[in-house]
């Protein structure tokens, strides 16, 4: 199945397609793996803008499975100078869970985190009652950090020094 996922950049699809994924995004059975909840269109046309720039603080995808979106994956809070970003994924299409897309994802976008932003490190945050999303990001090399109050588990990717990035 994974051979027919691929990443496309948000900026290159249409803008309504863009809009739409605010609807994934805020769908209950996505939301509720995420911290920050309530989101709002105006929130998400404003964080679509972050993407703008030769710089931006975001670069986000669409997870294609074939030419049919079913989730997005993001870098965020990119610091080009450290070459640091925290990155999220998210497969709205819960047809399609469970069937590697999303380790297909992972490994796609740090290849393009090594590659094309050239970034040293990526984070990420997952609740530590996601055991699937656990377990993917482990098996990736993600290292745990730290664990907050709340549950929530910090993750680092050390990219510097490898060749390439598996699943």
């Amino acid at each position: 199945m994974d051979n027919n996922v691929r990443l496309v950049n948000f900026l290159n699809m249409p803008y309504d397609l863009r809009l739409e994924s605010f609807k994934w995004r805020t769908s209950p059975h996505v939301d509720k793996y995420f911290q920050l909840h309530n989101l709002t269109l105006d929130g998400h046309r404003r964080w679509l803008a972050t993407m703008i720039g030769a710089q931006p603080r975001t670069v986000a995808f669409f997870i294609m499975y074939g030419d049919r979106p079913v989730g997005a994956t993001f870098f965020q809070k990119i610091d080009w100078g450290a070459g640091t970003a925290d990155w999220g994924i998210y497969i709205h299409d819960t047809t399609m869970r469970g069937h590697g897309i999303g380790s297909r994802a992972l490994a796609q976008s740090l290849q393009y985190a090594q590659d094309e932003m050239k970034l040293h490190r990526v984070f990420l945050e997952v609740l530590s009652t996601n055991s699937a999303a656990r377990r993917v990001y482990e098996n990736a090399g993600f290292q745990k950090i730290a664990q907050r109050p709340d549950g929530v588990l910090q993750y680092v990717f050390d990219i510097k020094g490898k060749e390439k990035c598996h699943l």
